[in-house]
């Protein structure tokens, strides 16, 4: 979830269409859909509906990659355990979409908030906070931009 402090965005992506493959097989890959991302760290939900940590490989970070980190919530990945027991994010599937920022301290970079997206859900409040007109364009602009469906939700 993306918060601002008088709108709230919520995404909301679906598993389907990821193949089944075997698992705990050291060096098979495995698929899974990012659910979090908290530093170098990733929490990946697997065919098979359970729940994992991984890493990326280093040569995600020396692509030539402009964003703040190379995988998205949301990213369609492969994994495989290493020697060490460790978990490691292989690739990354191609994104049907994404919502992206540009980094606040890094301008020569964009951040992207979240991947492979169904819907996005605009929360607009009326009044006590009022959300501006200025930020709804600015985020309907974008989702139209980056094809994804909006739904803008006016509440009081």
């Amino acid at each position: 979830m993306f918060k601002r402090l008088h709108s709230i965005v919520f995404f909301e992506s679906k598993c389907g269409g990821i193949a089944t493959s075997s698992w705990f097989t050291l060096g098979s890959l495995q698929n899974g859909i990012v659910y979090r991302s908290t530093g170098s760290w990733y929490e990946i939900k697997l065919d098979n509906g359970e729940f994992i940590k991984a890493r990326i490989k280093g040569k995600f970070r020396t692509k030539q990659i402009r964003t703040t980190n190379p995988i998205a919530v949301g990213d369609f990945v492969e994994i495989a355990k290493n020697q060490s027991g460790e978990f490691v994010v292989n690739s990354i599937k191609e994104r049907k979409n994404y919502i992206i920022r540009k980094s606040v301290n890094l301008s020569k970079e964009a951040h992207i908030i979240a991947s492979n997206i169904d819907l996005a859900i605009l929360l607009v409040t009326i009044s006590s906070p009022v959300t501006s007109p200025g930020f709804i364009d600015r985020f309907t602009v974008t989702a139209e931009a980056y094809n994804i469906p909006l739904l803008l939700v006016f509440n009081k």
